[in-house]
């Protein structure tokens, strides 16, 4: 679910004082998900009432069912972003979501 947090929000991540170092982790995929997780959680905390937050929370609740996003939830959520990478899947939120 890292995936949703390009620019703006990974912005909002550093100013709420993460690393360029740990967010550079973040997007390598060479580190696990959950060692991701324990980096972003922190902050996560500090940027989520952020606009830019909120619109991740509001796909996470429109495109996947998942009403935030937080310890119990990000594993459920990174799942769901994987299985919907598949043809259609553009067409599916751009046509038929909206």
């Amino acid at each position: 679910f890292f995936y949703l947090f390009p620019h703006y929000a990974s912005s909002d991540l550093v100013s709420s004082g993460m690393s360029p170092e740990a967010l550079d982790e973040i997007w390598s995929s060479e580190v696990s998900l959950e060692d991701k997780w324990d980096k972003f959680e922190p902050y996560w905390k500090n940027i989520k009432n952020t606009a830019y937050a909120r619109a991740i929370l509001i796909a996470a609740r429109d495109l996947f069912e998942i009403e935030d996003i937080n310890k119990s939830t990000w594993g459920k959520l990174s799942e769901k972003i994987a299985s919907s990478n598949k043809e259609g899947w553009y067409r599916y939120v751009l046509k038929e979501k909206v």
